[in-house]
């Protein structure tokens, strides 16, 4: 009888063991629980039924260590030379069924990039901060942070549980070129949540330890990010994003053409000249050749002393041919709305113009004539 009453209480057992982790597992138990289990077996001797012999097992249900640190977007930062406060994004998730504080951390290490590209310069000032939940960075608003403190699970339904989203910023150098790169990684190791704004103690990972279910017990379950102090199972996750280095080239291209000239009162547009009294076009043509817009473009233009301007000539567009829209000589441009504006100062014989936006591998001209 001892016999069957142990096969059938380590059947008990492994049956209550088989079926409350796999709802635990279900439904994202949290560390700590206590998941009770009772069997209960009737049976009969000689046909007479016999009192129920019930037995209960119990266990604490251990703590899965695991968090994700994911790059938001899937392409390098683009900056400028002598930038400030250049941001790449990221989320920081807890993915385990516990409360967890989490340490953050960055480096500046890694040779290659996310999307494969070589780093060859250093950013400098690099902080931390930590989403107001506008996923904006503001460095008025945002928290300048090392680490988080008491970030829950994540939940089932509820889409913003147990993710922050983290600004890693960085000051960019002068004098780079095109192309080039920096790569920053993130990293979010678990610690212990303590109750207090401190950061918790390291857990200790007791994958190596013999099971005891009376125990609350940690099993990390992280994966392995690009950060070199980073691999599986180690407490902490990483992922990393680039500064890429984009730099516009804004050519520019003065060109004059005569438009007729005057003889014995007659106008010739044939073949002109450019003698006294000619009439000339001047046109300023900016020609956008890099990846990025180039924005508030302005220029001036001091007229010579042998030439006088020809009060509304000014012509806008993409190209000096096709320059068609008209322009008004004032500098306030209020009336305009096709992101062009020029202006012409009588007292200093200047021609000044905007253009509101240049964007990358387009151009823009504004011409004008003079007499």
């Amino acid at each position: 009888m001892s016999r069957i009453w142990k096969g059938l209480g380590k059947i008990a057992f492994a049956a209550a063991t088989l079926f409350t982790a796999q709802q635990a597992l279900a439904n994202g138990t949290a560390a700590d629980t206590t998941v009770s289990n009772t069997v209960t077996v009737n049976y009969s001797i000689s046909g007479t039924p016999q009192t129920p012999v019930p037995s209960t097992v119990t266990f604490k249900v251990d703590r899965k260590i695991d968090v994700v640190v994911a790059e938001i977007g899937a392409a390098d930062t683009e900056v400028v030379p002598s930038a400030t406060n250049q941001v790449t994004s990221f989320t920081v998730t807890n993915a385990s069924n516990a409360t967890i504080d989490i340490a953050l951390s960055t480096l500046l290490d890694l040779t290659t990039g996310p999307r494969a590209n070589t780093a060859n310069f250093a950013a400098t000032n690099v902080r931390i901060y930590l989403d107001n939940g506008d996923a904006t960075f503001n460095i008025g608003t945002d928290t300048l942070v090392t680490h988080l403190d008491a970030v829950e699970a994540t939940i089932d339904g509820n889409p913003t549980a147990g993710i922050r989203t983290i600004f890693v910023v960085a000051d960019i150098p002068a004098g780079l070129n095109n192309n080039d790169l920096e790569v920053v990684t993130l990293t979010a190791g678990a610690r212990q949540n303590d109750s207090a704004a401190t950061l918790g103690a390291v857990f200790t990972d007791d994958a190596a330890t013999p099971d005891d279910k009376d125990t609350v017990q940690n099993v990390f379950a992280d994966g392995d990010g690009p950060a070199s102090d980073d691999a599986n199972r180690d407490g902490k996750h990483s992922d990393d994003d680039g500064y890429k280095v984009v730099v516009t080239a804004l050519t520019v291209t003065k060109s004059v053409s005569t438009i007729n000239h005057m003889i014995g009162g007659d106008t010739i547009t044939t073949n002109p000249k450019a003698i006294p009294g000619a009439l000339l076009e001047y046109c300023v043509l900016m020609n956008n050749t890099g990846g990025t817009a180039a924005t508030a473009v302005s220029f001036s233009d001091a007229l010579p002393a042998q030439v006088t301007y020809e009060a509304g000539t000014m012509l806008s567009g993409t190209t000096c041919v096709g320059a068609a829209t008209a322009e008004d000589d004032n500098a306030t441009d209020a009336d305009d709305s096709d992101g062009f504006g020029a202006s012409y100062n009588a007292g200093t014989t200047t021609v000044a113009g905007t253009v509101t936006t240049i964007a990358g591998g387009t151009t823009a001209a504004i011409k004008f004539r003079v007499k």
